[in-house]
């Protein structure tokens, strides 16, 4: 089961969020709230549940919890984009973040998320 899930980007140039995903439960059915340039989606992902927490559960990416992802070389005087996530469910419970940098998976992780619909652009 899914109990939390949630991802920001905040792109500082633009001084706010680029996108937010967050998990959102309404008369027994499971959605993922997007906002994505300066859009807002509402996507039913009850029946995708289960297959999205047991990929995530093979894809070991209980190893990003508690880290930060940072490349360490910018172009101008701050970072330009930064992200955070928060997922939790039977088997894994996960919080990292990151600027101009994502964890190693993080491409099959964005896959699996997208079995809901086009959560994360290609």
């Amino acid at each position: 089961m899914l109990y939390g899930f949630k991802y920001t980007e905040r792109d500082i140039l633009i001084n706010g969020y680029y996108q937010y995903l967050i998990l959102s439960e309404l008369q027994g059915r499971y959605y993922i709230d997007k906002f994505y340039k300066n859009r807002k989606y509402h996507i039913d992902i009850t029946d995708h549940i289960p297959a999205f927490c047991q990929t995530l559960e093979k894809q070991n990416i209980e190893e990003w919890h508690l880290q930060h992802y940072d490349s360490g070389m910018y172009w101008f005087p701050d970072f330009r984009f930064c992200w955070s996530l928060s997922i939790i469910t039977d088997h894994v419970a996960v919080s990292c973040d990151g600027k101009d940098l994502f964890p190693p998976g993080w491409d099959a992780f964005k896959k699996a998320i997208n079995q809901f619909g086009n959560i994360f652009p290609e």
